[in-house]
């Protein structure tokens, strides 16, 4: 059976193909995850209820490109992730819009699904489908007047009649509704009462004297006073009058302005400059979206997102939290909407972090959907989990901080994170080890260089020499290397030192690779001086000198490994030693003379696994597989650069041109035999309530695992324990013991098997506390009980209180009543029992 797995990953939307030649239910197979588009560089927000009267609800749709692939499509959100409606179009969408129950799109395109499709479609519930002839040129914006569909933009003609910048469709035919316009541009449209209101790049329009915005009664045109300086991008209506939002046109002009029917009113209070893209209404308040927005006489800028109170305007949140730009007209908010009671904006924003579509939760901007906006530049393995760091925030809705650690079925953030990005990481002496971005429980000066010991974060040595680009081991010191002071330093536990007068990393130089081999440290990549001793990008470290390490090679090395007693080195060179070589060959740490392992291309990357050697390498799909003569495929695409190993698993992050994996879809290779990455816990246990404990399972694709949980290393099983509690779940991966009573103390785990393999997870002990009111464990329960107990009943969330959160009985996260109801049954005990 051949398997093609092609998965559209967030934001960039880059399809990746892994063959698999495995059927499903053996071992060894490619995890990839579910297919799902992420919309970037939007244009515009519709509600669209697709089934009308029926039980379905309205859902948000955006026009925007499938990532950075070219095209660009309409997608609506179904609650949990976006979807495509229908198929692709050849060029922007710039207006949709839900007009008498369907859904109408208009832009730039010219054909949809290969079909010709001129400028404006509707969705028929199967297929994007034409309007009459279409248009000519570009249509902007789209609204619905007196029961016809009205277009608007830079078009003169549909098919062989003339239409002229706006156009009603009545069903059957597209009439002109301003046949003597010249060269006006329309941007939007808006009824406003019983007119049709136009904004846009124009001084007149049918022949009517109107600056950039005008009214149309049904029979003609008129202007709005002397109208507005600036193009017009968006129209709204506020507190009963309309609203209009654009350029602010130079000098002290303001980019919003309201029509109160006779006159142009301009909302004071430092008013808005910038370019206003667009407007919306929700809770009384006036939302405006657009770029480089500042308040007059003001020279901060208030970030792509601003509202008005009916008094003065103020930002949508505001610095780590906002949603910036940077400056320019290319970035800022393109458009916004609502979703479940929060503002939505589209655009292109700074940070990256908060998406292409984001929403305001009152306290910060979070992407909409699930993905992760920036570059994971490291993968690898933890403590029984993948963990992945580099350029990135936040994941969907919980923040990260630039590194986080996969359970199994899900990501989560480590501790409070870091400060910035992540160059590099490894494991030394079980802790966690990174370089880059100060964790941000420490102070900011803290070093370079940080421990995450499983609980929480740790300085290594205050590091000031730079920013380590490499990590590995030797004679027990942790080795940083790359982007330091004198190329290479060492850690011993107390303090970072030198290696000798190091190795000379100039600008144009650098180390890329590390590795204990032979009784010394390896280091390559391109660099030409060690210790002053000339090499070719690589030297051996002894413990005192530095070396060249077997003559090096002629070219570069992106990395090393150890295998079957060898070094193999990969990257792009034509020499080993004296050997002639291509891109791939193996030292046996004497001489000069190494073994061939030539690969035609450039090797950007060794792995070992399973006691196999792997290599990925440019402009090749599959990873290769070292066979003993030559280099095989291997069935996995890991589609980027950060790969990380971990027992029987292999995954991969960083596609081309980004990061872009999401919780529950992590590009893997795995051996099949089941891992935990989330052991059971000991669990709260009060007696004559539920106690529960579980774990998730990973690495085994395809095949479904069994699960016996045991007590003492004895199997048991759901019903009555015969001792009053009753047992659920023993075949599951979660255990629930009811009615929990002191009989049901002990040690319990769980063993887990499918045809691969067989794990027991880690013990949880259950100790039940039949006098739950006795807080402060001393055999009595009095007035220091009650004095503990009120103290956590003032919190309220256990969040405020941890660790521990003595009130809370019932596990439920939330100190209330049905604690407090607990408590005072067992207060009434007095003498526990």
């Amino acid at each position: 059976m051949e398997l093609m797995v092609c998965v559209r990953l967030a934001v960039f939307g880059v399809c990746f193909g892994a063959v698999s030649h495995f059927a499903a239910g053996q071992c060894s197979q490619v995890v990839a995850g579910e297919a799902s588009p992420e919309p970037v560089s939007p244009y515009a927000f519709a509600y669209w209820d697709s089934d009308g009267a029926g039980p379905l609800p309205a859902q948000l749709c955006v026009a925007a490109s499938f990532g950075y692939t070219g095209d660009k499509g309409v997608f609506r959100w179904n609650g949990q992730r976006w979807e495509t409606i229908g198929q692709s179009f050849n060029g922007s969408v710039f207006a949709l819009s839900e007009i008498n129950g369907s859904l109408y799109a208009a832009g730039s395109f010219t054909k949809v699904g290969g079909q010709d499709i001129l400028r404006i479609a509707r969705w028929d519930g199967a297929a994007w489908v034409g309007i009459g002839a279409g248009f000519d040129g570009n249509v902007y914006a789209l609204t619905e007047f007196r029961g016809e569909l009205v277009a608007a933009g830079a078009f003169a003609n549909s098919g062989s009649m003339a239409v002229r910048r706006v156009a009603a469709w009545n069903g059957s035919e597209w009439r002109s509704l301003a046949p003597n316009t010249g060269s006006a541009i329309i941007n939007s449209l808006r009824p406003f009462g019983q007119l049709l209101i136009a904004g846009g790049s124009f001084t007149s329009i049918d022949g009517v004297s109107a600056r950039n915005v005008a009214a149309f009664d049904g029979t003609s045109w008129k202007p709005l006073g002397a109208g507005v300086s600036g193009d017009v991008r968006a129209l709204g209506e506020f507190a009963g009058k309309l609203v209009v939002g654009g350029l602010s046109g130079g000098g002290p002009a303001p980019a919003v302005r309201m029509w109160d029917g006779t006159s142009w009113m301009i909302p004071e209070s430092s008013f808005l400059t910038g370019q206003v893209n667009a407007l919306h209404v929700m809770g009384g308040l006036l939302y405006a979206g657009g770029s480089r927005l500042s308040l007059y006489h003001s020279t901060e800028p208030v970030d792509g997102v601003v509202v008005w109170d009916g008094v003065g305007w103020s930002p949508v949140g505001g610095g780590e939290t906002g949603l910036g730009d940077d400056g320019s007209a290319a970035y800022g908010a393109s458009c916004l909407s609502e979703l479940d009671g929060q503002i939505v904006a589209g655009g292109l924003f700074v940070p990256s972090y908060a998406g292409h579509i984001t929403r305001f939760t009152g306290s910060e901007w979070v992407p909409v959907s699930d993905a992760l906006f920036g570059n994971v530049r490291t993968i690898m393995g933890y403590n029984g989990r993948f963990v992945a760091a580099g350029d990135f925030i936040r994941i969907g809705g919980e923040r990260t901080n630039y590194i986080m650690s996969w359970t199994g079925a899900g990501w989560e953030g480590l501790g409070a994170g870091l400060r910035g990005s992540v160059s590099a990481a490894t494991e030394y002496n079980g802790q966690l080890v990174v370089s880059g971005g100060v964790p941000r429980e420490l102070p900011a000066n803290s070093g370079s260089v940080s421990a995450w010991n499983g609980n929480s974060w740790q300085s290594v040595g205050k590091f000031s020499a730079g920013t380590p680009q490499v990590f590995t081991e030797y004679n027990g010191q942790l080795i940083g290397a790359g982007g330091v002071s004198q190329g290479v330093t060492a850690w011993n536990g107390s303090a970072w030192s030198g290696l000798g007068s190091g190795v000379s990393v100039g600008t144009s130089d650098y180390i890329r690779a590390a590795q204990s081999f032979s009784s010394r440290l390896i280091v390559a990549g391109k660099f030409t001086v060690a210790g002053g001793v000339p090499v070719n990008n690589m030297a051996a470290w002894d413990g005192s000198t530095w070396s060249h390490a077997g003559g090096g090679v002629v070219g570069f090395v992106n990395s090393m490994v150890v295998w079957n007693g060898k070094l193999i080195v990969g990257g792009q060179f034509t020499f080993a030693g004296d050997t002639p070589v291509v891109n791939a060959a193996a030292w046996d740490g004497t001489g000069t003379t190494w073994t061939p392992m030539n690969q035609s291309s450039t090797v950007s990357k060794l792995i070992v696994y399973q006691g196999d050697l792997l290599a990925q390498v440019s402009g090749q799909s599959l990873l290769k597989k070292w066979n003993g003569s030559g280099w095989e495929d291997f069935p996995f695409d890991p589609a980027g650069t950060a790969i990380g190993v971990m027992g029987g698993e292999i995954a991969a992050a960083n596609l081309v041109g980004g990061q872009l994996i999401r919780p529950h879809v992590l590009p893997r290779y795995v051996s099949g035999s089941p891992v935990l990455p989330t052991q059971p816990q000991d669990p709260l246990a009060y007696c004559g309530a539920p106690a529960s404990m579980s774990v998730i399972v990973d690495n085994v694709g395809d095949n479904t695992p069994s699960y016996r949980w045991r007590r003492g290393s004895t199997p048991i099983f759901d019903g009555p324990t015969g001792t009053g509690s009753n047992l659920v779940g023993t075949g599951t991966p979660s255990l629930t013991i009811e009615d929990i009573g002191a009989a049901d103390a002990g040690s319990y785990d769980v063993e887990v098997t499918n045809s691969c393999g067989s794990i027991i997870s880690d013990v949880a002990e259950v100790t039940p506390n039949c006098c739950p009111a006795d807080l402060t464990s001393d055999g009595f329960v009095d007035d220091g009980d009650l004095a503990m107990f009120a103290s956590s009943y003032n919190a309220m969330l256990c969040a405020e209180i941890q660790p521990p959160c003595f009130a809370d009985f019932n596990r439920d996260g939330v100190v209330d009543d049905l604690d407090f109801q607990v408590f005072v049954q067992g207060y009434s005990q007095m003498v526990c029992e």
